[in-house]
């Protein structure tokens, strides 16, 4: 794109004028876009294809779609200029869709800038949350409550910065929340790119921020906690007997007996339980697929000891009939009982993995049995769920517990 005919400098004002037609003889391309080189100053590639839609390319690189257009009809009506996005994070074609919506909109009276305008953090975090919502994000829950707590809702977007979030994150690690640090880390930089891409913000405050190099003192203290052997077993199951509230207990227990993730045990309801087998259904698992567990006396009996409650459909309800939630504080008497800070919910997923290959369970049975996916030759090639041998794993596990804790 080296014909000047095709771009559009800016003036000293950032003030941008449509399009003149010599200037108009291009439709733009997703290389075109993607070969774009900085100049000495900021320019605008305009799009033949839809007028007023221009991708602007600044002397750091920067590229970001801009579309330019009139609110409401004739020469009167008023010319607004509105950001789309940056071009690392929309493709041309979405964001050339986007500029149509945005000038149809414009032209029917809508004006586009007063979306944005005046919203503060909280109320693109409400927007934030219905799109989750609208997506069926499995723990939009829990990541909108840590975003709502890490980030200070009264801030327009353009007054967040990379200090306050590292702050925030510091702050947790120093409270021996390394893990909710992390959380919260990854959470705030995916809403932040999603700001980006609502043209909220230029550009996101985490963009290029690295952690920094763990030390080995650090790396020993964040080991990955698992029980091993029936000794470090029969102590983890008493430990856990120490949760006070007896729904919490006979959840925690049921994930070291199943192996599952925390967010898909906590989300088990009856009508996917069928005699010996739950059903998980693709919509909350982590893969994203259908998942099939094999259940053994133990992990049933502790299912039929859960009392039936009218109008609750989980099978381990929390306050209100609501999913359980609060995992840290909930594990905090087991942890004081068992003697060790490091005990995790995802260490009782390691510990049910670790003790199926104990007991000699072949890899592939294993692996379908915590739900991890297969190998890409392996799925291509074998279609087969080796269910019977899953089910045959599963009552072995129990049966060892069984022996172990003395149930």
């Amino acid at each position: 794109m080296n014909r000047t005919a095709d771009i559009i400098p800016l003036g000293k004002a950032g003030e941008v004028d449509a399009p003149k037609a010599k200037d108009r003889g291009r439709t733009l391309t997703q290389r075109a876009v993607e070969t774009a080189k900085p100049g000495t100053e900021r320019y605008e590639i305009p799009d033949a294809s839809l007028p007023g839609f221009v991708l602007r390319v600044s002397p750091g690189g920067a590229k970001t779609y801009y579309v330019r257009t009139r609110v409401g009809r004739g020469r009167g009506a008023r010319s607004v200029r509105v950001q789309i996005g940056g071009a690392q994070l929309w493709r041309l074609a979405d964001a050339r869709e986007e500029a149509r919506r945005i000038i149809a909109e414009a032209r029917a009276g809508v004006d586009p800038t007063d979306a944005s305008a005046g919203k503060n953090l909280s109320d693109h975090l409400d927007d934030y949350e219905k799109e989750l919502r609208r997506r069926e994000v499995v723990k939009r829950s829990d990541m909108m409550t840590t975003l709502r707590r890490g980030l200070d809702g009264r801030l327009a977007p353009s007054d967040l910065t990379r200090t306050m979030i590292v702050a925030e994150i510091e702050r947790l690690e120093a409270t021996g929340r390394v893990g909710a640090a992390e959380y919260f880390r990854k959470t705030a930089a995916t809403f932040l790119s999603w700001l980006v891409s609502r043209g909220a913000i230029t550009a996101s405050p985490m963009a290029g921020y690295r952690r920094p190099r763990s030390t080995r003192a650090e790396r020993l203290a964040r080991r990955r906690w698992v029980a091993t052997g029936a000794d470090e077993i029969r102590r983890l199951w008493d430990a856990l007997g120490a949760i006070s509230d007896p729904v919490r207990r006979d959840l925690v227990r049921f994930m070291l007996l199943t192996g599952q993730r925390r967010t898909e045990t906590s989300l088990v309801e009856w009508d996917q339980i069928h005699d010996d087998r739950w059903d998980i259904p693709a919509r909350i698992t982590k893969t994203g697929a259908d998942h099939s567990v094999p259940l053994g006396p133990l992990s049933l009996a502790l299912m039929e000891a859960q009392p039936r409650l009218a109008g609750a459909s989980l099978v381990f309800p929390g306050r209100n009939l609501r999913p359980i939630s609060g995992w840290s504080k909930l594990l905090t008497p087991a942890r004081k009982a068992f003697g060790d800070e490091q005990l995790c919910l995802h260490g009782l997923r390691r510990t049910y993995r670790t003790g199926l290959s104990t007991l000699g369970v072949e890899e592939a049975v294993a692996e379908l049995m915590i739900g991890h996916k297969r190998q890409d030759l392996v799925r291509l090639y074998d279609f087969s769920n080796l269910w019977e041998k899953r089910c045959e794993a599963q009552v072995r596990w129990e049966d060892h517990i069984r022996s172990v804790v003395g149930a």
